[in-house]
């Protein structure tokens, strides 16, 4: 018997209304107004193969290989900071220190001893009493590659929004419905506070 696509306990997603968080290492990114993922395309395109004798392709080969994917955060400038003043803070441990332009950026990203995570974890809500498992997808090796620092301003201009691009090299999925591998469990998130607890998988350490 086929299994139905659809059953009467499943729910669409919900993308905002903080259901969705993003993560710089275990940092929230804030102050973002939408975070548009684009991901990663095949190297190459698809190719028929087709022999002169024959009237249709006998097979199409597709790449084994995937380009890069981005993270590209629409963020809410705030006074006397620039937008990547909070993701540096978490790159250098909390410290002030200003980086004046994404040159420094590079700099300092491409000195850290240890890759960079994103997260992206999801929190379904509670539905009929039943609280839905928290999920993630893990972008990993991830750097700032580009800041648009461009501005427009006018007497009408209620905000700011400035926009960074993060790439990364690959992505894996963690938590419900991906398997029963230690490897793939995802954080408890604190929706209070906003921040993983009970880190059992090794890309979250």
């Amino acid at each position: 018997m086929a299994r139905s696509v659809t059953t009467p306990n499943q729910r669409v997603r919900v993308g905002g209304s903080s259901y969705t968080v993003f993560q710089w290492q275990n940092d929230v990114i804030g102050w973002a107004r939408n975070i548009r993922h684009v991901a990663p395309t095949p190297v190459a395109a698809p190719v028929a193969i087709q022999p002169l004798d024959a009237r249709y392709p006998i097979q199409i080969i597709t790449p084994a290989a995937l380009g890069p994917g981005q993270l590209r955060v629409s963020y809410f400038e705030k006074y006397n900071e620039k937008v990547w003043d909070d993701i540096m803070r978490t790159v250098t441990g909390g410290s002030n220190q200003v980086f004046n332009d994404l040159v420094q950026v590079f700099i300092q990203l491409a000195a850290q001893n240890n890759p960079v995570t994103c997260m992206k974890i999801v929190n379904p809500p509670t539905l009929r009493g039943q609280a839905g498992r928290t999920y993630a997808d893990v972008y990993h090796n991830c750097v700032i590659s580009d800041i648009r620092d461009d501005e427009n301003t006018e007497i009408g201009s209620m905000e700011v929004v400035k926009e960074m691009t993060i790439m990364y090299t690959y992505m894996t999925r963690h938590g419900a419905g991906y398997g029963s591998s230690s490897n793939q469990s995802v954080p408890n998130l604190d929706r209070s506070g906003l921040a993983p607890s009970g880190v059992v998988d090794p890309f979250f350490t």
